[in-house]
């Protein structure tokens, strides 16, 4: 979303290569636009302070576009593009709110579900090869 709001269409690009095609150079971007993801910005708070006033504080700053947001655009949650994508902002909120330590084990969980498990990194690569891999393969990255 940065690189978008920036002036380059990435995600564009990229469904143009997968598709086989050769798209043309892209643009330059334009330099000093600043983005923000308000749930990152709650989570990081709890992680740190782990503490609801410190939650309060994050959130105002969020809500007002000041200090560390000052001048940037959401990316995750743009609530003026996508009025219900605030929901997702809401819980996250809310459930920082109630627990705020709950923040690191949210955050190590939503991570592992963007995970490729070895057997969907083990289908791709048979895919792509057009081989079965042995099971003693390595099947990540070096």
């Amino acid at each position: 979303m940065n690189a978008l709001l920036s002036g380059v269409d990435l995600a564009g690009l990229l469904v143009a290569v997968s598709l086989g095609e050769r798209p043309e150079e892209a643009p330059p971007s334009r330099a000093g636009v600043r983005t923000q993801m308000a749930i990152m910005g709650i989570i990081g708070c709890a992680i740190r302070d782990g503490s609801r006033p410190a939650l309060l504080s994050e959130a105002l700053s969020l809500w007002r576009g000041s200090g560390a947001y000052a001048g940037s655009r959401e990316e995750l949650t743009p609530a003026g593009i996508d009025p219900l994508s605030i929901f997702p902002l809401f819980y996250v909120a809310l459930r920082m709110l109630a627990s705020p330590g709950s923040a690191a084990r949210l955050s190590r969980r939503t991570a592992q579900s963007h995970q490729l498990s070895r057997t969907a990194i083990r289908t791709i690569l048979e895919r792509i090869e057009g081989a079965p891999l042995a099971s003693g393969t390595q099947t990540t990255p070096p």
